[in-house]
């Protein structure tokens, strides 16, 4: 195999250690792992606080967390109260039926900030009359802000590859001298 063959086969293989090493750490980040009221769940009494429970400890600053309605109206009340993976949100009594929006930034410990939301249904028990608040389906997304490290995987493969190409033409610029 010629020295040029051999430079960019190890560009390659390069770029792939690359990319596996930096897409390894990023399920090392904080995950929810229970929530009270629980995702996508009917509940039939108000609960007096929305409670987040993550796989690592919360850091101290940075931390929010908004419980809406449909229409936007803002049910969250006091200060988030943050204990080791616990965040929890004192929220103002829920009189209505209907989808209820929790929406949440933690930032770990180590720093990683966690956006995210989820919705239950609250549909106390009937007093005889339909409502005519339809109780919508319940969706939960997660983001985990792994674009750092798609970006740092996209720069290694993009160095590796050039490299390899910088060495086959600075050996086929001497060779033909």
């Amino acid at each position: 195999m010629n020295t040029a063959r051999r430079h960019l086969l190890l560009a390659v293989i390069g770029s792939a250690f690359m990319l596996l090493g930096f897409a390894t750490p990023a399920s090392a980040h904080s995950d929810l792992e229970a929530s009270t009221p629980k995702v996508n769940s009917k509940i039939g009494t108000s609960p007096t606080s929305v409670s987040l429970t993550f796989n690592e400890d919360i850091g101290a600053k940075g931390n929010g967390v908004l419980v809406t309605d449909a229409a936007g109206e803002r049910f969250d009340t006091g200060a988030l109260v943050i204990t080791g993976s616990n965040a929890k949100q004192s929220i103002k009594k829920l009189n209505a039926p209907g989808r209820y929006t929790v929406r949440y930034r933690i930032v770990s410990a180590d720093g990683h900030v966690v956006s995210s939301k989820y919705s239950f249904a609250f549909a106390p028990p009937s007093s005889g009359t339909p409502s005519s608040t339809p109780i919508a389906s319940t969706t939960n997304q997660t983001s985990t802000g792994n674009s750092a490290v798609v970006v740092g995987a996209i720069a290694g493969a993009i160095a590796g590859g050039l490299t390899g190409v910088y060495l086959i033409r600075r050996n086929r610029s001497k060779r033909a001298t």
